[in-house]
């Protein structure tokens, strides 16, 4: 989100009055301050996705969903930083001696449509990847964790995709959003805006408290649970700058404080949000690209992981998806979703498989064993009951 009501400009301003409204709109603080925030946390994020993609080449993977939406998003980011950085070097300088300050005007609010749109792309691709990743750990035992994550995706999907038409068609025709004098109608702004940024914001809060259960349920050593701490802080963090933007974009509708540094405030932290959600996407990685750069090819890069019952845990995942193909509820794109992911960093279900492996409950005279099948043995009689996903 960007300035969409700048000051008004005089029609034949001064070159005093230029100068004077260069430096009045925003600082030159704060637009250096923008690069610098751009710059390094770009910078971050590139990092942090070249060590995901690293670590499918040096275990001669094709990758999963997760790791190429994360890839993907490198591209709305990389543009979201480019003309964010046009934009505040425009607005900062002002129009210059021989433009027409409705041109200027106009300019800014083209780029202003364009940076609304790399946004909520940029917001929706890596909550996707997350959500994808956290499709991994949602082996048998957690169904409701399974459909809790898949519900994720629907709704993510569901408020990017309808989040995309409304600003597509926010003017008809599109137009006229930066040019008045073109014929038609449009919807009013500031109440769509503050109720789009305020369901993006529930949505950072809901990835990120999703698998808090069933990875606070995990027997780990001291060392991997502050690594799952690290990605959560991350994570945390990034809400954060979320929360912060919205701050900034309520104090811009209310016309709190100077527009300008509410402007490049909103795209500071917008930009901020989206690229620690990348790093937090691709902090798993890192264990992996350390082990190899320490052990070299020493150490099995893509063992089998398998359950007490001695099936992988891959192709358990897979059956998660049979009783969609069987009643050809879905077709093959989704059901390829949580399995072709197993191919890469394993660590968090491979981890939480082996907890699962070693749990057995009791209750009065019924005794479970959780793996991939369930066993439940009543008053010395024992038969196996299998889920309705499962094949035969």
């Amino acid at each position: 989100m960007s300035i969409s009501n700048p000051a008004p400009v005089k029609a034949n301003p001064s070159p005093g009055e230029v100068a004077q409204s260069s430096t009045g709109f925003v600082e030159h603080d704060q637009v250096i301050t923008l690069y610098a925030v751009t710059g390094v946390f770009l910078t971050l994020a590139v990092i942090a996705v070249a060590c995901r993609a690293a670590v499918l080449v040096l275990k001669r993977s094709r990758g999963g969903w997760d790791d190429w939406t994360t890839i993907f998003c490198l591209a709305p980011t990389a543009a979201l930083a480019a003309v964010t950085s046009v934009q505040a070097n425009s607005i900062y300088k002002g129009p210059k001696p021989d433009q027409a300050p409705f041109a200027w005007l106009q300019r800014i609010l083209i780029e202003t449509w364009v940076i609304q749109i790399l946004t909520i792309t940029s917001l929706y691709v890596f909550k996707l990847s997350i959500c994808i990743r956290y499709l991994r750990i949602a082996n048998d035992l957690y169904d409701w964790f399974w459909r809790l994550t898949m519900a994720m995706i629907a709704l993510l999907s569901a408020h990017y995709i309808s989040s995309f038409v409304t600003w597509g068609v926010q003017c008809v025709p599109a137009r006229r959003y930066w040019d008045p004098s073109v014929p038609g109608s449009c919807i009013k702004q500031s109440s769509w805006i503050l109720s789009v940024n305020g369901v993006n914001l529930a949505t950072d809060v809901m990835v990120l408290v999703l698998p808090i259960y069933p990875v606070a349920k995990l027997r780990l050593p001291p060392k991997q649970r502050l690594a799952i701490l690290a990605i959560f802080t991350v994570g945390g963090l990034s809400t954060i700058a979320g929360c912060l933007r919205f701050y900034h974009l309520y104090r811009f509708d209310r016309m709190i404080g100077s527009l300008g540094a509410n402007t490049l405030d909103i795209e500071i932290w917008c930009f901020i949000e989206i690229t620690l959600g990348m790093f937090c996407a691709c902090m798993p990685a890192f264990r992996t690209l350390y082990t190899f750069c320490r052990y070299g090819r020493q150490k099995p890069w893509t063992p089998e992981k398998t359950t007490s019952q001695g099936k992988t845990s891959e192709s358990s995942a897979r059956n998660r998806f049979n009783f969609l193909s069987k009643n050809k509820l879905a077709p093959k794109i989704l059901r390829s979703i949580q399995a072709s992911g197993f191919d890469v960093e394993p660590d968090i279900e491979r981890v939480y498989q082996q907890n699962l492996d070693g749990i057995e409950t009791t209750r009065g005279g019924r005794q479970a064993s959780i793996g991939t099948s369930l066993t439940a043995t009543e008053t010395g009689s024992t038969s196996n009951k299998k889920r309705p996903y499962e094949s035969d």
